[in-house]
């Protein structure tokens, strides 16, 4: 690893952060659902990142400082066929929904309370 970490910005999309043609996700990003936004929203984010290993990037985070985001590899939905592939991307959004449905419920019931 060199020392010099060089500064860019990802996209925080609904895969994950999308830097240099790789997906990236951290503790905090799927703490605070970051990848939970309609697919046609993206927001731009400030990385650092060391060019000799693309293995994890940085992210400046508030009080916090960078904190390490890892590469998310799909290797195992190489094997997937697209029929696979469909259902599981279909199964995720239907769970994607109920819990969208559970927490309006949730919500609407606190409210009349």
């Amino acid at each position: 690893m060199s020392k010099i970490l060089i500064a860019d910005t990802a996209l925080i999309t609904i895969n994950g952060i999308l830097f240099q043609d790789s997906y990236y996700t951290c503790a905090i990003a799927v703490r605070e659902k970051w990848f939970m936004q309609e697919v046609k929203d993206t927001k731009q984010i400030n990385v650092y990142y060391d060019p000799s290993c693309l293995d994890s990037i940085f992210i400046v985070y508030e009080d916090i400082g960078m904190i390490p985001a890892y590469k998310v590899t799909f290797d195992d939905f190489q094997s997937l066929d697209s029929q696979q592939l469909n259902l599981y991307y279909q199964t995720i959004w239907r769970l994607l929904e109920r819990r969208k449905r559970k927490t309006r419920i949730k919500r609407l019931s606190q409210k009349v309370i």
